[in-house]
């Protein structure tokens, strides 16, 4: 209830200096924001997964922004019932690949998780403290 208090608290300007980010957004705040446009929209893959994983988020960006615009954004973000996910399971799947592959390491003391999608970190040389 306490994140539901918060959405519902947000106000239009707050929404409005998001949007104002325009195509470069900080990281975290890009892909929360399209994992929040994803779940919203998570009846357009209804059908099955495939045309879910042929997305390709940056080309929604416009729509994302205009999402965060609309009248009806936070209350549709707080009357979002999650039981929708239930019939949808890819979409969780698709959104715990693309953004979260690391939560399984949270059970560890210590353990971290990257801000990059798993795309960004394939390749890319390990990070030492401090940099």
């Amino acid at each position: 209830l306490e994140a539901r208090d918060r959405v519902a608290a947000m106000t239009k300007a707050q929404l409005n200096e998001v949007k104002s980010l325009k195509g470069s957004p900080p990281l975290i705040v890009r892909r929360a924001l399209e994992s929040v446009w994803v779940v919203l929209n998570c009846g357009l893959w209804q059908k099955g997964d495939a045309a879910l994983k042929a997305l390709d988020l940056s080309k929604e960006w416009a729509k994302i922004q205009r999402m965060l615009t609309s009248d009806n954004f936070v209350p549709t973000v707080v009357s979002f019932d999650p039981a929708r996910l239930d019939t949808v399971p890819w979409v969780v799947d698709y959104l715990t690949a693309q953004y979260f592959t690391d939560l399984g390491q949270l059970a560890s003391p210590g353990a971290s998780v990257s801000l990059l999608p798993a795309a960004s970190r394939e390749g890319a040389p390990p990070s030492t403290p401090g940099s």
